[in-house]
C-alpha cells in the first residue's frame, strides 16, 4: 500500500498512531512538500514493511528516531528528510 499526500497543503503534526498495526501494510509514505510541524513519530521507524518515507520540504524538527530493539528491524530503503529543521544527535 502507498499513501501519496505530496503537495496537499497539509499542516500540523504527523499522528503518533500512524505506525500502529492498522497501517501494517503501508510500504511507501509520501508527505513531502507540505507544512507539517513537530517531530517524526518513532512509530514510523518501527513499520517493518515500510520501504520508503518521503518527509522532505516540511517544517519538521527534532531528531530522526531510530530503532533501539534489534528484534524490530525494518528494511527501509529510502528516507528523505531534507529541507526541514531536523537536528543530528
Amino acid at each position: 500500500t502507498r499513501w501519496i499526500f505530496s503537495r496537499n497543503e497539509f499542516y500540523g503534526t504527523i499522528p503518533n498512531d500512524i505506525g500502529q498495526e492498522n497501517y501494517s501494510t503501508l510500504r511507501l509514505l509520501y508527505l513531502d512538500h507540505n507544512t507539517l510541524t513537530g517531530t517524526i513519530p518513532s512509530s514510523l521507524m518501527q513499520m517493518r514493511k515500510m520501504k520508503g518515507m518521503f518527509l522532505n520540504d516540511n517544517r519538521l524538527e527534532g531528531m530522526i528516531p531510530y530503532i533501539i530493539d534489534e528484534e524490530q528491524k525494518v528494511n527501509m530503503l529510502t528516507i528523505r528528510v531534507q529541507n526541514n529543521e531536523l537536528t543530528q544527535p
